[in-house]
Formats: structure tokens, C-alpha cells, sequence
């Protein structure tokens, strides 16, 4: 079992989201992409994007030289991609930041079997400030002028999250059961976020898995591997704007699949 408990401190802090004037609420300058719409809707797009072994390879070393994660690079990476985006917009002057969202396994600490499904998961959520135009998608990105500074703080930060992110799932209890309200409520408002970054790890390895029988072109001594590994996400109406949802496979490969609501972005 996970410790779910609330602090007060953050239940105040929740509460009085709602209370605050809007001038005073930094959601009022965030970029979430077009506001949900009023009423339930469909389709969603798709763009995948495939790395080999030796790509993700140099990656995961790259991070790992300037004490970050993969998921660390990639959250300020999609950062720097948005905010060079989001200058581009007419109304950019409206906008001085982008909320981004990054999923959080608790697994480890509900103690779940590796082969069990199930849904223990929270997130880690933050308002980041817009990144300075020479930091944004209109300068040439590389190893050498990457902020790998804020890589470095956000894999540090959800390291130390991790543990009480249960606290967020414990917010649920204090609405009494009125789940779809809840939602329902969100129709026709500002999204709650413009990303998320997901991040589920490798595939596990599976050892000797062969075709159910022979055939002609089939020799039993065969085997399959798994050579690319994708996951995508589908929430088009209250969703995020964008996810960015990331898988390793058995080959060493890394699979993103880069999704967006029909409702939230212009194509």
C-alpha cells in the first residue's frame, strides 16, 4: 500500500486555486493549446518517430554525462521545441509560459507484479517559464548549447516527487464520488495543460518466443524479437494539447509517438 494522505498545506494550497482573481492565476498567460471543447469529441493524430539502437544509445549517454535522464532531456527538449512555436503565434504576446505534465509510475511502492495490469499512476505537474528565443526551435539545437541545466533539475525534482506523488491521487476523495461532474465541468475551459511527457521504459526482454507452428517459410528453431516498440494516448477532449509518449524495445531501439487533439491544435 502507497500512503494516498493530503497535507493540509497542499489541500489549502488546491482549494484556493479556485479562489484566487484570474489576473492572479499563472494559467492566465499559459499557452494549453485551443480550450477544451463544449461538448465531447473525437480523433485524435498520430506522428511516430523512430530511433535506432545506436541513436538511443548516444542518447541515454549523453544524459547520463550531464546528470539527467532520458526523460529529462526529452521534457526540455519538447520545451524548447514549444516555446519557439509559441512565438510564432499571432497572439504570442498573450503567452509567458507552457504547463507540461510528466506521469509517475508508482508501481514501486504499491509493491504491483511486473506481469499485473493495472492503473498506479500520478504525475508531476509545473508551469515553466517561456525559453528566451535563442533557446527556442529557431536556434540550431545541439549538444553544446542544450539547457542542460533544467534537464538536470527535472530529473532531480521527480526523483524527490516520486515518493508523495501519491498525494495528488489522495485529492480525489474530496469529491465525493462526483466523478463525471467533475469533468463535465471542464467542457468549454482552458485545458489544464499543453503537455505531457510519458515515459514508460523498456519493453521487457522475452526470451525465445517462436511462431505458434511451422510452416514452409518458418524453421522451429526461429525466433522473434521485437524490434521497435510504440505506445500512444488518446484524451481528445480533456486531454493535454499534446503528449509525447516514449517506449525502448528489446533491439535497444527508442519508439515516440507524438499525439495531438484534432480539437486542440491546428493541424
Amino acid at each position: 500500500r502507497m500512503d494516498v494522505s493530503v497535507p493540509f498545506t497542499m489541500l489549502v494550497r488546491e482549494l484556493s486555486k479556485g479562489l484566487l482573481p484570474t489576473w492572479l492565476r499563472k494559467e492566465v498567460t499559459a499557452w494549453t493549446g485551443n480550450p477544451v471543447p463544449d461538448a465531447p469529441t473525437y480523433g485524435m493524430s498520430v506522428h511516430l518517430l523512430h530511433y535506432s539502437p545506436e541513436d538511443a544509445k548516444q542518447l541515454l549517454q549523453l544524459s547520463r554525462s550531464h546528470k539527467t535522464t532520458l526523460t529529462g532531456t526529452l521534457h526540455t527538449l519538447a520545451l524548447m521545441v514549444l516555446s519557439g512555436l509559441i512565438r510564432k503565434l499571432p497572439d504570442a504576446d498573450e503567452y509567458t509560459s507552457v504547463p507540461m505534465v510528466v506521469p509517475i509510475s508508482l508501481r514501486r511502492y504499491t509493491n504491483t507484479p511486473p506481469i499485473a495490469f493495472c492503473n498506479h499512476v500520478s504525475a508531476y505537474s509545473a508551469i515553466h517559464p517561456l525559453l528566451p528565443a535563442d533557446k527556442g526551435s529557431d536556434a540550431t539545437i545541439s549538444a553544446d548549447n542544450f539547457p542542460w541545466d533544467l534537464a538536470a533539475d527535472l530529473s532531480a525534482t521527480l526523483k524527490q516527487e516520486a515518493p508523495y506523488s501519491g498525494r495528488t491521487i489522495g485529492l480525489l476523495k474530496y469529491l465525493s464520488g462526483k466523478y463525471d461532474e467533475y469533468l463535465l465541468g471542464k467542457l468549454g475551459k482552458k485545458r489544464d495543460a499543453a503537455l505531457e511527457l510519458s515515459n514508460v521504459g523498456s519493453f521487457p526482454k522475452v526470451d525465445k518466443i517462436q511462431p505458434e507452428g511451422p510452416t514452409e517459410e518458418t524453421n522451429l528453431d526461429d525466433t522473434w524479437r521485437i524490434e521497435q516498440v510504440y505506445f500512444a494516448q488518446a484524451n481528445p477532449t480533456l486531454g493535454m494539447a499534446l503528449t509525447v509518449n516514449v517506449a525502448g524495445a528489446e533491439s535497444g531501439s527508442l519508439g515516440v509517438s507524438i499525439c495531438w487533439s484534432k480539437s486542440a491544435l491546428d493541424e
